[in-house]
C-alpha cells in the first residue's frame, strides 16, 4: 500500500486488489482454504463472494483495520471500518456506494438508501433484501 495516504485510499487499494486478483467461479476447494487470501490470488484465482469478502476482510485486518462480513442471504460483502464508521466494498459484484456526505456507504446507510443501489450506473444493480450480520471474523 506503498504511496496510499488515508485510510479510505488504502481500504480502496485492499478492495481493487482482491477484485483484480480473482474470478467469479465455483470455488475448487470448500470452506475457509478459498478464503485465504494468498491461495486465493495465488492459487485458486477464483470463487464466491463468500471467499471474496472474506479475503478482503482478512486483508483489512492484516492491514490495521477492523473488518466484518454480512451475509445478505443470496449475497455475502465485507465492511472495513475507518474514519469511525463502516464502508462496504463488495469485491464480487466490483463496486462500492458513496453516501450523501461523498464517504463510502456502510451496509446500514444502504439498507436506509436501497435508492443508491437501484439508480446505479453500471455494475450491481442487486436491491437489498435485508441485511443479516454473518459470523466471519
Amino acid at each position: 500500500m506503498e504511496g496510499k495516504h488515508g485510510d479510505q485510499e488504502k481500504a480502496i487499494a485492499l478492495w481493487e486488489f482482491v477484485r483484480k486478483t480473482r474470478q467469479h467461479y465455483f470455488p475448487s476447494q470448500q470452506g475457509r482454504e478459498a478464503e485465504d487470501p494468498v491461495k486465493l490470488a495465488n492459487v485458486y484465482g477464483y470463487g464466491y463472494c463468500d471467499d471474496a469478502a472474506t479475503a478482503l476482510a482478512w486483508l483489512a485486518t492484516a492491514a490495521g483495520f477492523k473488518a466484518r462480513v454480512w451475509d445478505l442471504r443470496g449475497h455475502v460483502i465485507p465492511e472495513i471500518f475507518y474514519q469511525d464508521s463502516w464502508h462496504m466494498l463488495d469485491p464480487d459484484e466490483e463496486v462500492y456506494y458513496f453516501d450523501d456526505r461523498g464517504a463510502i456507504a456502510s451496509v446500514e446507510w444502504l439498507t436506509r438508501h436501497p435508492e443508491t443501489i437501484a439508480n446505479l450506473q453500471g455494475g450491481s444493480r442487486q436491491r437489498p433484501r435485508g441485511w443479516r450480520n454473518f459470523t466471519g471474523l
